[in-house]
């Protein structure tokens, strides 16, 4: 296989999860792509790790290494394949890795779980909420409650479900 070819070419001789697994406990010094990620997101996330908390239990039970039978979510805080791009670049995976080596990847590494679950709160859903505050109080949300909604509907949903107020 690709990877099998490319694990070759380096010289390491080895299984896939071998090589993810490798990869997972290199040191950080050796990939400053890794140590430049950890450090401006863990600085810039500002609270909100209740809320986060709160979502790994629902979705999980807390447990890093869930696999949802019924679709491609995985890990603590359930991400499908659909964030397999958005991971695989915050990971600093290699390029070569396809969608089932990354969450394959994702799963055996809880910091990068946190760590990208704290990236997506920041990034995506904060100023989601921002945009979304005035509809969302029409419901009694507060910001909280509405980062839930944006990672367990999405988007797209929860924007059109505070516009039409169906919630069913």
């Amino acid at each position: 296989t690709e990877v099998e070819d490319e694990v070759s070419q380096v010289g390491i001789e080895t299984s896939q999860e071998d090589a993810i697994t490798q990869w997972l406990f290199e040191d950080v010094e050796d990939d400053p792509y890794k140590e430049e990620v950890t450090d401006q997101y863990l600085e810039s996330f500002e609270g909100g790790s209740d809320v986060i908390d709160q979502i790994g239990q629902q979705e999980s039970g807390g447990n890093y290494e869930a696999v949802n039978p019924y679709s491609s979510a995985r890990g603590k805080f359930q991400f499908t394949q659909v964030w397999t791009p958005q991971i695989k670049s915050f990971m600093g995976l290699p390029e070569y890795f396809n969608k089932d080596q990354v969450m394959q990847a994702f799963m055996k590494s809880p910091q990068s779980q946190e760590q990208f679950m704290q990236y997506v709160t920041n990034t995506i859903y904060k100023p989601e909420v921002e945009k979304l505050r005035p509809l969302a109080k029409q419901f009694g949300l507060d910001d909280n409650k509405l980062i839930r909604m944006l990672h367990y509907r999405g988007i797209g949903d929860t924007r059109r479900r505070l516009q039409t107020g169906d919630f069913e």
